[in-house]
């Protein structure tokens, strides 16, 4: 996802759930946040991190402070209570206008819509500490690595800069699901599909567990975990393609939980009239209309191009934003940090800080400063 992209979902995010689209709890989901429970796990969270720090041995002046990927000033609220000055940066522009709503310190913290790969808007050596948590996962690691450069560039040399990412995909399921789980209720985000011959194209689709087992993401050797797939049907409602695209799901998903994701799928070579099913599927296991589960479809309407005239996609209310992870491995990040002339200082499970073990990602914290200056390896 390209960064104008990333932007406009994260946007979209902040104007429909933005304290679930931070912290995703499956039952803080459609606002259901409280606004005091939200800010009071936010100064535990940093509270716990510098808590952390110190007993490690890791110490270094508390003047400023960034929040990177800041949303609506969970974590740039609760620097502030540690820190003189705290700078929050956010790529979504509804994001950094609820962070000054609900900023409670006055001109102590101060928020930035940053919309590049960069964070030229400050100076080389700015800060003494940054802080970032459930935020670089989000990017395609090409703008990771260039603002990890961007962290090293702005910390002090007597800083410390803690980011937390996802590292590798943990391995899910190992053994099918049961017979009742294998029930889905499915929308797929187009009435009708219109494009030319051997097209591919990316259709949004909302899959809803209607079974009696989470749906799980990961699996071992890539058996085992669930994902959306489709059928092509000829205008009779024969199959004229029984497995076409494949799309994997964002995270697991308890039953009565929905995930949307997009599926990439390649029209017929053959002009003609068919019918788009989709359904899902336990790799290694069985399809989902195989035990009984219900697809959809929709019609497809393929077509050589009419120069002169254009097709216009008939698209529903699933065409929502979407949240996409991307894991860097920890020696891929060592060596990051140690190109932009920094040197990792420990790497931590973000377990450790959490409480919690992730279900779909492995993730890890990291604690770099700036090479030469007065940190040491922990």
């Amino acid at each position: 996802m390209e960064l104008r992209d990333l932007q406009r979902h994260w946007d979209a995010f902040g104007n429909t759930d933005p304290m679930w689209s931070v912290l995703t709890r499956p039952d803080k989901k459609h606002g259901g946040w409280d606004k005091a429970e939200f800010f009071r796990i936010g100064r535990e969270e940093i509270a716990d991190v510098l808590s952390l720090l110190e007993t490690k041995g890791v110490k270094f002046p508390r003047r400023r402070a960034l929040d990177f990927g800041c949303g609506v000033g969970r974590l740039s609220q609760a620097l502030a209570d540690h820190f003189d000055e705290v700078d929050g940066v956010d790529i979504a522009p509804s994001m950094v206008r609820l962070a000054k709503e609900y900023n409670t310190h006055g001109d102590k913290v101060r928020y930035h819509l940053n919309e590049g790969d960069d964070l030229r808007v400050f100076a080389d050596g700015t800060f003494d500490f940054i802080y970032s948590v459930h935020v670089l996962q989000h990017m395609e690691p090409r703008y990771a690595h260039r603002y990890v450069e961007e962290f090293l560039r702005v910390l002090t040399p007597e800083g410390v800069a803690f980011f937390q990412i996802t590292t590798e995909p943990v391995v899910g399921a190992t053994a099918a699901l049961a017979d009742d789980a294998f029930k889905a209720e499915i929308e797929i985000g187009r009435k009708v599909l219109r494009a030319p011959p051997g097209a591919v194209e990316m259709v949004p689709v909302r899959v809803t567990n209607k079974g009696s087992q989470t749906w799980p993401a990961a699996g071992k050797d890539g058996w085992y975990l669930v994902t959306v797939g489709n059928h092509w049907l000829d205008d009779e409602g024969e199959r004229v393609a029984i497995d076409d695209g494949r799309a994997t799901l964002p995270n697991d998903v308890p039953p009565g939980e929905s995930a949307v994701v997009h599926l990439e799928v390649r029209t017929p070579e053959e002009p003609g009239t068919y019918g788009l099913e989709v359904d899902l599927v336990q790799e290694g296991v069985s399809w989902f209309a195989d035990r009984g589960s219900q697809t959809a479809a929709v019609f497809a309407k393929v077509r050589r191009p009419w120069f002169g005239r254009k097709a216009a996609d008939d698209a529903s209310g699933t065409n929502e934003p979407r949240m996409e992870m991307y894991g860097v491995p920890v020696e891929e990040m060592r060596s990051w940090i140690e190109a932009a002339g920094g040197r990792l200082l420990e790497a931590i499970p973000w377990s450790t800080i959490s409480g919690t073990e992730s279900p779909d990602w492995q993730r890890w914290c990291f604690v770099a400063a700036r090479e030469g200056g007065s940190q040491t390896p922990l």
